[in-house]
Parts: C-alpha cells; sequence; structure tokens
C-alpha cells in the first residue's frame, strides 16, 4: 500500500500516527506524512518521510485571548457548549477548505491507496471523497467530536464518513457520545531523546510529574504551570519533575532545590516511575500516564480535556478540578495531590485501565485491517 498521511498541525497529534506507521513501514509499506512547516521536526525524528504542505497561519495580534479554562467544551449539549463547538467546526472546515487544493496535488502526484487521517483533519475526509481513495480516521484519544461539531462540519461541507475509525483510547474513556471505531494499542511515543540520569527516584521517595503539555501552554499562558508546580512541591515527601518545552522553561524562576526539569524530555522515557500525575488532560501525556498505570490530577483547559477528565475520575483512576476556582485553589490542588499519593484505590484503577490498554489490538495487528480497506 501508499499510504498517505494527514496530521493536523501539532507535535502531538502527529505522535499518537507514529507507531502505527511504523507498523505499516515494517510491514512493507510505503509511508508519506504530508507535513505542515510545525510538525516536519516531529515526522523526521520519528524517521518518516514527509513532503511539505502550507502550515497554519499565525493569528493576528488584535486576536482577543479566552480566559481559560473553558467548561463550556465539556457540555457540548448546553447551549453555551453547542455554540462553542460550532465555531470550532466553523474554523477547521474553514481551514480545510484554504488548504484542499495543495493536499488534492500532492494526493494526485502521490496517488496513494489508503489516506491516514487525523479525526480533525477534515480536509483528508474531503479529499478522499473527491478522489476515490478510502479514508482510515485516527483518532488522538477522547473524541469529543460527535454532536455539534459534526453536525456543523456537515453544513457547512460534503464530508463522507471515513471508512474506518481508529481508536486507542480506552472505551472506559471515551467520550460517551463517540460513535464507535476500531480498537488500536495507544503505544506511548513521546519524541525522541535520552534516558535522564535522574530517571530512576531515590529510595523511599514518590515522584510527582508535572505536565501542562505545550500546546496548552502556549494558549492559555503560564498560570495553570506555575500552579501546578506550586501544589505539587507543597506536598510532603515527594520529589517533583516538571516536564516543559524549552520555550516554556523560562516561565519557571526560583524552584526548589530539589526540583528536577525535564526539559523536552519524552515522557515515556521516565512516567514509569512517577507516582501520580499533574496534566491538562492532553492525549500525550493523559493516555500515556494511563499506559503506565499512574495516577492523574487532570486541570483540564479545553476541547476533549474535560471528557477525559470526568471519565478517569468516574474510572476511580485520577480526580478532576474542571473550573478556574478549583484549579486557582492552592489548599484544594495540594489536598487532591496528598489524596492520590495516599489512598491506594488510585492507584489500583489505574493499574486496571493500563491493563486494558495493553490488551488492545497492537498496531502491526491493525495493518491486517488496513489491508483490506
Amino acid at each position: 500500500m501508499r499510504v498517505l498521511v494527514i496530521p493536523l498541525p501539532y507535535p502531538t497529534h502527529l505522535m499518537a500516527m507514529v507507531p502505527l506507521c511504523w507498523a505499516l513501514r515494517t510491514s512493507g509499506h510505503e509511508v508519506l506524512i504530508a507535513c505542515p512547516p510545525e510538525v516536519r521536526a516531529t515526522a523526521h525524528a520519528a524517521g518518516l518521510t514527509t513532503v511539505d504542505v502550507p502550515g497554519h497561519e499565525e493569528a493576528p495580534a488584535t486576536t482577543i485571548r479566552l480566559r481559560f479554562p473553558l467548561p463550556a467544551f465539556g457540555e457540548r449539549y448546553t447551549d453555551a457548549g453547542r455554540d462553542l463547538w460550532r465555531a470550532t467546526a466553523d474554523s477547521v472546515v474553514r481551514d480545510s477548505l484554504d488548504r484542499l487544493a495543495d493536499y488534492r496535488a500532492v494526493a494526485e502526484s502521490w496517488r496513494p491507496s489508503l489516506l491516514l487521517v487525523d479525526v480533525c483533519a477534515l480536509v483528508g475526509r474531503v479529499l478522499g471523497g473527491l478522489l476515490d481513495v478510502p479514508v482510515a480516521a485516527h483518532r488522538w484519544g477522547v473524541d469529543p467530536t460527535a454532536g455539534p461539531f459534526t453536525e456543523r462540519a456537515r453544513e457547512l461541507l460534503d464530508l463522507p464518513e471515513p471508512t474506518l475509525v481508529l481508536d486507542p483510547c480506552p472505551p472506559g474513556l471515551q467520550a460517551v457520545d463517540a460513535p464507535p471505531g476500531r480498537p488500536v494499542q495507544f503505544v506511548p511515543y513521546n519524541g525522541s531523546g535520552t534516558v535522564p540520569g535522574w530517571s530512576t527516584p531515590p529510595p523511599g521517595v514518590r515522584r510527582i510529574c508535572v505536565c501542562m503539555g505545550r500546546m496548552v501552554l502556549d494558549t492559555t499562558g503560564p498560570a495553570p504551570l506555575r500552579r501546578a508546580v506550586a501544589a505539587a512541591t507543597a506536598v510532603p515527601g515527594t520529589q517533583t519533575v516538571v516536564a516543559v518545552s524549552r520555550e516554556h522553561r523560562r516561565w519557571l524562576a526560583d524552584l526548589p532545590a530539589d526540583v528536577l526539569v525535564a526539559e523536552s524530555v519524552p515522557l515515556n522515557l521516565f512516567l514509569d516511575t512517577c507516582a501520580a500525575v499533574v496534566c491538562a488532560g492532553g492525549s500525550g501525556t493523559a493516555l500515556t500516564a494511563t499506559r503506565f498505570g499512574v495516577p492523574q490530577l487532570v486541570l483540564p483547559q479545553y476541547f476533549d480535556q474535560f471528557d477525559y477528565a470526568r471519565n478517569l475520575a468516574a474510572a476511580g483512576a485520577g480526580l478532576a478540578l474542571p473550573d478556574g476556582d478549583s484549579q486557582s485553589d492552592h489548599d484544594l490542588l495540594t489536598g487532591s495531590l496528598a489524596a492520590l499519593l495516599d489512598d491506594s484505590g488510585f492507584a489500583s484503577a489505574a493499574a486496571k485501565l493500563g491493563d486494558e490498554i495493553a490488551e488492545m489490538p497492537r498496531p502491526t495487528e491493525v495493518v491486517r485491517a488496513l489491508e483490506h480497506v
């Protein structure tokens, strides 16, 4: 097969697809990433071949900054939630139409037999319909696009259904209204790097990892990160590891001497040494923690993160603070982390979810299904 991959222009979304791309390559298939500049380095670090397509334009300086968190994203059947998701669809559809000609030129030149597309890369589904090429839509994790997002997208586009939907999210964590997909095991891949010398914690010390995610912090600014770090470092008898990108490292001044900073270190190299994780619920961090069976304190900010936070808490594998007031309460944050560490029930439930992921079909098994699409 010749598989043309169409990701969103966000590194973590491509990372979710990398293990399947590797499985396709090792099964003898050709894989080409239609690659915006924003994810070119990520694709090349994973050993994947790319072809350039235009990326996103920078938002104008006059763009109004929203106040995060935005809980309406988790309430999409309320008036506020519906409006927010419909506006999101407007933006995605506009971007798809702007770039359709570029992607079509690539596809007509390379002539793929299958399109592997991010579930929100609607341009891929449109392209599949135009060229009569089957489409496998790959979810990055929790999929909240049923309901108002999809309804609005269909109002604006002739949007064919994908031939197959691939779902790496364990069923207990998936959005309740997400249509069924074909399970594919989530394989933690958070980029390439070197195992840090501190990867093994000192004996008897419980380690807390804070990772709010690059995409989140690019949007929200430093407040969620600083609050999470302040709470983690206040829990007695623990060691804090802050996973952060190089550009956001500057927001962490005056850290206690015993705090470890994992600057651009892949989470899968050390997250299994942690007793708890503080995150926003973005799929790269959240599903890596889930795969390793690590309890989580989730501070959702937007999009799918509220569904993930709610479902993880319902599964007993973590706690969620879904609104601005609770996320700004230092004592509540610290107490929630202490509860995660002291109540073994959270670790047991998290380990059960990790086992569920391990039992899902591996990417190499899913390749067999793709070969018959």
